[in-house]
């Protein structure tokens, strides 16, 4: 049996390691908790990120970055297939996990 960690946000890394594995074999994937993976998300997405963490609705963020709310709820949709979230209060709730902690200084970390 092995075992092996690999930090990707990209799923067609995955694809070929699943290609390449022997037949019979399991491949688990798992998220790492609190972690968003931004690198996975377009700019776009990003900047709904922004908009749900302000608490906005679809029609807000439609209206603020100048989108359909359709075209926002489909961003809404893709961002929490990539996250692996159910809720927008789950990927708000991610959003704050994952953010640095304001009352530590890495040069005070360091010392």
């Amino acid at each position: 049996m092995l075992y092996l960690a690999i930090e990707t946000d990209d799923i067609g890394v995955l694809a070929v390691i699943r290609a390449a594995l022997p037949q019979g074999s399991r491949l688990h994937v798992g998220r790492v908790p609190g972690r968003v993976p931004e690198a996975g998300l377009t700019a776009r997405q990003r900047q709904i990120l922004g908009c749900l963490a302000e608490g906005l609705s679809n029609k807000e963020i439609g209206r603020k970055l100048s989108l359909s709310h359709f075209t926002v709820r489909n961003h809404v949709s893709a961002v929490m297939r990539l996250l692996d979230a159910s809720t927008r209060q789950e990927i708000v709730a991610r959003m704050a996990e994952a953010a640095p902690d304001p009352g530590t200084d890495d040069a005070e970390a360091g010392s």
